[in-house]
């Protein structure tokens, strides 16, 4: 508790500080059919956001915003890694052949991705400035079949809220005390 008290971005950023600052830029929202990266202005995406009512809304994850020469980069002066987690082995590859590290993600109610193993086996941190996030954070070990089960992987999407409505419930009570998740 407490990792990010000091933070300018806890006070700094909202709607109307970011729209006037940075509403401008593109940010990621999505990708096409081809996996080229979607992007819309920031203003009209928060526009979005306050307007939408979509079952599954879009949501912003642009691993760019803090790039050296990207408009976006005094973000990054708001927000510190948390001493807990300033050990980082990729910094030791060049920024260059680095993979992506740190991204940016907004977004209203009911958006998210769906269950996911992060790449690389990274360790990702998360910070929430306004809002809440949903975890189910598996042990290893658990069969990937217990975590996506068959009648989840057969529907035509595979929506993050519906996960946690639907799936969520009936996966913990078929899964041993030793695979429930956090």
């Amino acid at each position: 508790r407490g990792a990010m008290d000091s933070w300018p971005a806890m006070t700094k950023w909202d709607i109307p500080y970011l729209r006037s600052r940075f509403g401008s830029q593109r940010v990621k929202c999505g990708e096409d059919d081809d996996g080229n990266k979607v992007k819309i202005r920031l203003d009209h995406f928060l526009r979005y956001m306050q307007d939408q009512r979509d079952d599954s809304p879009l949501y912003v994850f642009d691993a760019d915003y803090g790039d050296e020469g990207r408009e976006t980069r005094p973000l990054l002066d708001d927000i510190q890694v948390p001493s807990y987690f300033t050990e980082d082995l990729f910094q030791h590859v060049g920024e260059d052949r680095r993979p992506p590290y740190r991204w940016m993600l907004l977004g209203p109610k009911r958006s998210g991705s769906s269950i996911h193993i992060d790449p690389l086996a990274t360790s990702a941190w998360n910070a929430i400035i306004s809002g809440r996030k949903r975890w189910a954070i598996f042990p290893p070990g658990t069969p990937r079949s217990a975590v996506k089960p068959q009648r989840w992987l057969d529907r035509p999407d595979h929506e993050a809220i519906d996960w946690f409505l639907w799936e969520l419930e009936s996966i913990k009570k078929s899964l041993p005390p030793h695979q429930q998740p956090l």
